[in-house]
């Protein structure tokens, strides 16, 4: 069997992986909220004691927890996303016998990979506008977490519209005191939306090899 056969076994098995990483989260998300809702105030006649442990609570669930899983999750699947896109056009590119490689277009690894699929190997890149809305998201926010940790003060004028925007359009992004937080909503749409783009690529080559 070919190396290329290998590298794209590779990258459907790091889609594999990706799912049970997701499960893995959702498994020890329900875990930490279950203790957080064993634990009680200090001080339980004291209202004071009261509020604040219910602030604390509700941080620690909603922000704190939400944040730490979910923003390195997309952060994990922008990587798999960016590798397999790689690896596709690369193996493609050696298919063809052509010289350049998608590495050679600037951009984003969106913009790349659609520039060499339509413009170098003229083949069609993404073929569902939902998918290819929820990637940009997911570009969007991995760029927010990998060099803010998603503290909203921290991005750019246009990074920050982009957030407020997702904010209103119930994708499962919201904020909180500043803190961009990610929703289960949205982790599990981009996982989907990888998987379909990656599997649908795939399979093109093997169609056409």
């Amino acid at each position: 069997m070919s190396l290329s056969f290998f590298r794209l076994l590779d990258v459907k098995l790091q889609l594999h992986a990706l799912n049970d990483h997701y499960e893995m989260i959702q498994s020890q998300l329900n875990i930490l909220i279950e203790e957080e809702n064993k634990t009680t105030p200090e001080h339980p006649y004291d209202e004071d004691s009261c509020i604040a442990h219910a602030e604390e609570k509700y941080h620690r669930c909603e922000v704190l927890f939400p944040r730490v899983f979910y923003g390195s999750y997309v952060i994990t699947l922008h990587s798999v996303l960016e590798s397999s896109l790689i690896e596709i056009c690369n193996t493609l590119q050696n298919e063809a016998g052509l010289s350049l490689k998608v590495n050679d277009i600037n951009g984003s690894i969106l913009i790349k990979a659609k520039k060499y699929f339509e413009s170098v190997l003229h083949l069609d890149f993404i073929t569902d506008n939902k998918v290819n809305e929820t990637l940009k998201h997911l570009v969007a926010l991995r760029n927010a977490f990998a060099h803010s940790n998603g503290q909203i003060s921290m991005l750019k004028e246009g990074a920050k519209k982009q957030i407020e925007q997702f904010e209103t359009m119930n994708i499962g992004i919201k904020t909180h005191m500043g803190l961009i937080i990610i929703e289960e909503k949205f982790a599990l749409s981009s996982l989907r939306a990888v998987e379909f783009l990656v599997q649908e690529l795939s399979n093109r080559r093997v169609q056409n090899g």
